[in-house]
């Protein structure tokens, strides 16, 4: 057999597999080191990148902030912007209170009477026609009259009918007395006093007329505010159907300067009819007025007079602001005579997010059971307004409420 030889070489080959495992190990180290730091940079770049996105768009957002109350103050320089945005978020069920409805005795009755759920009361100023509900002392002194030489009574109208079918005078109240201790009963306690007053579009105006009745009104103002009221509620300043134009936007902030005037620290709020804030273009208006005025509020009333039939067309009929009522906490006045209706409305209200309310008629304790047949009114509103894009209370099954119609 042949024998092969080896000859010896100056390495061995044990030594290049080092060699080679050496230089792999090196290579990965080396690119894992690439990998970590090209990774990292990545990481940090997107980092500041959001930095600086976050940084431009504070400084954008606050540049518009700025340019718009600039804007706002250009636009109206007569207006005085609210001094507690936070006010406007102020829970509140006011219990009406008609200071024409009897004497003291009998109203500071009905407050005491009043149910929990209220934590204010709604004091009628004016009556139906728009008229001034009591002899006010402060306007007889602003037109010049000595206030100490008026009968500061109202004779309510109409007559009674005594046992004998005899006809007696209808009986007078004074109306101021009862306004201060309607006032005082509340304070006692612990309720707030809301103040609804009438008045109307003229009040707009720039005639000499319109400016004097708008005078007038700051008078009124101030002689509540004198007298303890917490707030101030307008009606009528706009009864129209159809947009808000800029000009009477504009007359409107220059009205509630001129009543802030007087009124001091009094919260004054402004009431416009549910078609108002149906109209999208008025959205902006809302949005600019609710700068001025302390609170908002929406008539809220109905045509039939079934309770279950008034719940359900409120319901159909306001769903679709349901958004304005928790962004603005819009403040749901009750139109109703009834108390039945009242009630039914309130729990409608309730149902759709609503967190404050007035009442228009004398409610001790408003309660509304949801029977399980409620209809539900389809087709035109009853509130004097169609809303076609609403949808009806049947396309949104809520789980949490006992009202719906059972299917």
């Amino acid at each position: 057999m042949r024998r092969h030889r080896y000859v010896r070489s100056g390495y061995r080959a044990g030594t290049v597999k080092k060699s080679r495992k050496k230089l792999l190990v090196r290579i990965a180290f080396v690119l894992g080191c690439a990998l970590a730091l090209t990774l990292f940079s990545v990481l940090l770049g997107s980092y500041l990148n959001k930095k600086a996105e976050e940084s431009l768009a504070l400084s954008s957002n606050t540049s518009i902030t700025e340019e718009t109350s600039e804007n706002i103050d250009e636009l109206f320089p007569e207006g005085v912007p609210v001094k507690d945005p936070d006010e406007a978020k102020r829970e509140l069920c006011g219990a009406d209170i008609d200071i024409s409805s009897g004497d003291a005795d009998h109203l500071r009755e009905l407050i005491d009477g009043l149910s929990d759920k209220y934590n204010a009361v709604s004091i009628r100023i004016t009556s139906a026609e728009g008229k001034l509900a009591y002899i006010s002392p402060a306007l007889m002194e602003y037109v010049g009259m000595d206030s100490s030489l008026a009968d500061t009574k109202v004779t309510l109208a109409g007559s009674n009918t005594s046992e004998d079918g005899d006809e007696e005078p209808a009986e007078a109240f004074d109306t101021f007395e009862n306004l201060c201790a309607v006032i005082e009963a509340a304070k006692e306690r612990g309720l707030r006093t809301v103040a609804l007053f009438s008045t109307d579009s003229s009040s707009l105006e720039l005639s000499a007329t319109a400016l004097s009745k708008c005078e007038i009104d700051s008078v009124i103002a101030g002689e509540l505010f004198s007298l303890g009221c917490d707030e101030i509620l307008i009606d009528g300043l706009f009864e129209a159907e159809g947009q808000i134009p800029h000009e009477t936007l504009k007359a409107m902030i220059r009205y509630l300067a001129v009543l802030r005037s007087r009124s001091s620290d009094m919260l004054i709020g402004i009431n416009f009819p549910d078609n108002v804030y149906l109209i999208p273009q008025n959205a902006s208006v809302i949005k600019t007025l609710s700068q001025y005025a302390d609170f908002l509020a929406i008539s809220i009333g109905t045509s039939v007079t079934d309770p279950s039939e008034a719940y359900s067309a409120v319901y159909d009929n306001c769903y679709s602001l349901k958004g304005n009522f928790s962004m603005y906490n819009l403040r749901g006045i009750i139109q109703a005579e009834d108390t039945q209706l009242s009630s039914a409305i309130f729990a409608s209200l309730k149902e759709l997010s609503a967190k404050s309310f007035q009442f228009t008629v004398y409610v001790a304790d408003p309660v509304f059971t949801i029977s399980g047949d409620t209809p539900s009114t389809d087709g035109a509103t009853e509130t004097g307004v169609s809303n076609d894009n609403a949808n009806r209370k049947e396309d949104y099954e809520n789980t949490e409420t006992s009202a719906e119609d059972p299917q």
